[in-house]
């Protein structure tokens, strides 16, 4: 007998391994969850950059408020020692402090003012010979010379030397066309022991011309 008999009728094939099949979803998931991410992390982003925008604003126009008081010490009884802090945003600090700048300004212009004012009256009550001894310097003939000189507010006495009666009768009528010198009266005309003839002079002064603040040294012709 052949020993090679055939126990089955089906034919017998090579079992091979299938590959398992390529599951396309987690690749899709992955890109979704990303994408997720990406989109969470620009909607953070916008809304901090929104919120950093709106407290930007509110630092810079926030109106002011009061945070409180405080003592500070003053040594001006009139003036309380409390102040008042306030908080402002920076447009509004920026509006009180040009305010107070320009109160502050202005509270020296009026300081000045004042003072400009008093110096002023200084000024105005304030007399100066000098005009006077200018207006003598003019007027005094050349023959004519003064010795001697009292001056009380605006009277003038003065004594002098004349060369004749006749130089002094001169000088007092330059002194009458003398703007500025009021009633000039000669007295005690006498003669000297070299013929000279001495005298005395009285008269006023005008008040205009011995103010200070009318005087000015263009005035000092010779």
């Amino acid at each position: 007998m052949d020993n090679l008999i055939q126990t089955s009728f089906i034919p017998k094939q090579v079992v091979t391994a299938k590959p398992p099949p390529v599951n396309s979803g987690g690749a899709i998931g992955l890109f979704s969850v990303l994408s997720f991410i990406v989109l969470l992390l620009s909607v953070l982003f916008a809304g901090g950059t929104y919120a950093y925008k709106m407290m930007l604003q509110n630092e810079i126009y926030s109106p002011c408020q009061e945070i409180g008081s405080s003592i500070q010490p003053n040594t001006d009884p009139s003036i309380t020692g409390a102040t008042i802090d306030r908080q402002c945003g920076l447009s509004e600090s920026l509006t009180v402090e040009r305010d107070r700048l320009q109160s502050s300004r202005l509270e020296q212009m009026a300081k000045l003012d004042y003072k400009m004012k008093k110096a002023t009256a200084v000024l105005d009550r304030h007399l100066t010979m000098i005009p006077l001894f200018n207006l003598l310097s003019q007027y005094t003939l050349k023959t004519v010379r003064f010795t001697r000189l009292d001056i009380k507010d605006v009277s003038i006495n003065l004594e002098g030397i004349a060369s004749s009666y006749e130089d002094v009768a001169v000088q007092e009528k330059d002194l009458n066309n003398a703007k500025g010198i009021i009633n000039p009266v000669f007295s005690d005309l006498n003669l000297n022991n070299r013929g000279d003839v001495t005298f005395k002079l009285s008269f006023q002064a005008a008040p205009s011309i011995l103010k200070y603040s009318s005087f000015s040294l263009n005035n000092l012709t010779p």
